[in-house]
């Protein structure tokens, strides 16, 4: 999986075909720190987190994409599978974005996305309306 749809490797906030991206602070350490723990560089991981948030907003209209959190393997930070969160504009939508990451040794260039577990605001359980694939919710 080739990641296009990215911010520079050194940018947190900008904007990716007209959705606006930012990348909360504790987002940015925990990237750091994922990418250090997955022995992935950590712009690649970046780009990949990325992309797959702009692939989850778009088909939603969604017009801003708030990183919580890079994406981390199982046991790193999470105790659920590979994933990426983050809070979808308008609406604060959450989204869980569930990669292949943890399935065996996948490199990052041949991650997959597996599912979208995608709630509405206040909501704690996914709606299956907006969401895709297989995912968890924790």
């Amino acid at each position: 999986m080739s990641f296009p749809n990215h911010l520079d490797a050194n940018s947190y906030e900008g904007e990716i075909d007209g959705i606006s991206v930012r990348w909360k602070p504790q987002a940015i350490t925990r990237l750091h720190d994922n990418s250090r723990s997955l022995g992935v560089d950590r712009a690649a991981l970046k780009a990949a987190t990325e992309h797959v948030a702009h692939a989850c907003a778009k088909p939603l209209s969604k017009t801003g994409v708030k990183n919580t959190i890079a994406i981390v393997a199982t046991g790193l930070t999470l105790p659920d599978k590979s994933h990426c969160t983050c809070t979808l504009l308008p609406g604060q939508v959450n989204a869980h974005i569930y990669v292949n990451l943890d399935e065996g040794l996948v490199a990052l260039d041949d991650m997959k996305v597996l599912g979208e577990g995608v709630a509405k605001a206040g909501q704690s359980a996914p709606d299956p309306t907006l969401s895709t694939g297989k995912y968890t919710f924790p």
